[in-house]
């Protein structure tokens, strides 16, 4: 039997017994009905990292991540929603790398897929956070290429490592690293991914004492390519309804980049290929929906919950044709754009809109741990956001791609009212995002500054040149 039915019982059992008692444990639970959780220092950590998931996976109607969201969406379960976070980097390496140590794909050194080997290892949430006697664990996806014919090695600040190694297939047929010992999976049903994931990660939890906090990175490989549902979930989403945002397929593109006016705009086949990778994309999170599901049910039936900081996020959007592109790496915002949703005890059911990126999480966790990074980092600690004191830490959001054959190498940022991107050909693109001085353009369809040499309409004339010093700026820091 699956281990994912026994976690949640045992947590009936478990908040029936305190709650007889009059144990610290029901009191608990009563303060997550009503007043804020009271939660000792320092907090565990629960990171929970998919894979290649576009934005609109979640909030879906109806829910795709159906348990998730339903806590996120229960009032007394103190969920913050954050609607601005974009990537640095909007690729599975470097954005991997930039949430590990807080910093930029530029100073991170990790560029593409190919660059993981050149990240500091030595100085990363893991290091940090376990020079502080917390108990680390990581599950699933490293860095893409690991371990770079290294041997068999354990990455620096894991205690714990279940960790797929080499190109091998993402569901089936792939090598587990186990704590340095490597574990041959096959095609049979029980060795699905993100089950074996899911085990070992609550292996983790079920190992460690009560009185040591810990840290869990879940990074599953779903929904990536090849997208491969659970066999019990062999039929799930296959009738979901298209999405059809503004920007797919996008008609006309004459004010777009190159690289973008070279791709055709898709015909019936096209488009009924991208519904079905959307689809598939869905089916496959309903596994890692599940695994959530037993992993907080393990953590509640502990006790643990209410000093329990659970985040969940993606390491990069997805494009499913919007603009006529499939894939990441794009500036716009099926690509740059990534749920986060922050579970914090001490703080309300909440939506914050101020600005935030990939590489504010390792200094927001360093922050929760009372931990200061060993080393500088671009992030900003989103604790003021969480806690209520501030509105906004950041003013912009620094984007980059160093470019490759399908998408040509750009600097850009985004902020509240703008998506700007300066490429290495000369174009430039500048979207009104909230109409600040024309039509809200918040699929990014009429490029304010087209062509090549690029020529702004008069209106934004000034606006450009205040966006490029402004990314100026954030290279430069």
């Amino acid at each position: 039997m699956p281990r994912r039915s026994q976690p949640v019982a045992r947590g009936v059992m478990i908040a029936l017994l305190a709650a007889a008692l009059g144990t610290p444990a029901a009191a608990n639970e009563q303060d997550a009905r009503g007043g804020p959780e009271e939660v000792a220092a320092p907090p565990n950590i629960l990171f929970i990292l998919t894979d290649d998931q576009s934005y609109d996976a979640i909030p879906h109607t109806p829910a795709v991540l159906s348990y998730l969201e339903g806590r996120i969406n229960n009032p007394s379960d103190r969920w913050q929603r954050f609607t601005r976070n974009y990537l640095n980097t909007p690729l599975c390496c470097p954005s991997r790398a930039s949430i590990f140590t807080g910093r930029y794909s530029h100073h991170t050194g990790v560029n593409t897929n190919g660059d993981g080997k050149k990240l500091d290892e030595s100085s990363t949430i893991a290091t940090w956070l376990n020079g502080a006697g917390y108990r680390t664990g990581l599950v699933g996806k490293y860095l893409n290429g690991y371990p770079w014919n290294r041997g068999h090695y354990v990455a620096p600040g894991w205690d714990y490592w279940a960790v797929q190694e080499g190109a091998s297939d993402l569901y089936y047929n792939y090598k587990l690293n186990l704590n340095g010992t490597v574990i041959d999976h096959a095609a049979a049903p029980e060795d699905y991914s993100t089950d074996v994931l899911r085990d070992h990660a609550l292996d983790f939890l079920d190992t460690g004492s009560p009185s040591d906090p810990f840290m869990l990175f879940f990074a599953p490989n779903a929904p990536h390519s090849p997208r491969l549902r659970a066999p019990r979930h062999s039929t799930a989403w296959n009738t979901a309804t298209p999405v059809r945002n503004p920007s797919f397929n996008e008609a006309d593109v004459s004010d777009k980049p190159q690289w973008v006016r070279n791709r055709p705009v898709m015909g019936a086949s096209a488009v009924k290929k991208q519904d079905r990778f959307r689809r598939n994309q869905y089916g496959t999170l309903v596994a890692v929906d599940e695994a959530i599901a037993d992993l907080i049910g393990e953590i509640e039936a502990q006790g643990q919950l209410a000093n329990t900081i659970i985040v969940f996020t993606t390491d990069n959007g997805f494009s499913f044709g919007e603009h006529r592109w499939s894939g990441k790496l794009c500036v716009y915002l099926s690509c740059s754009a990534a749920p986060l949703y922050i579970r914090y005890p001490q703080g309300p059911n909440a939506t914050r809109s101020g600005l935030v990126s990939n590489v504010d999480l390792a200094p927001t966790l360093a922050a929760l741990a009372g931990v200061t990074p060993a080393t500088s980092v671009d992030g900003v600690s989103l604790v003021p956001l969480l806690n209520g004191t501030a509105s906004s830490v950041r003013e912009d959001v620094l984007l980059r791609w160093v470019g490759n054959r399908n998408v040509t190498a750009y600097w850009g940022l985004r902020n509240a009212n703008y998506t700007y991107a300066e490429y290495e050909t000369g174009e430039v693109e500048l979207y009104d995002l909230t109409g600040v001085l024309g039509p809200a353009d918040p699929d990014e369809l009429v490029n304010k500054c087209p062509g090549l040499p690029a020529v702004c309409q008069p209106a934004y004339a000034g606006v450009r040149s205040e966006l490029s010093a402004r990314l100026a700026a954030l290279k430069s820091a």
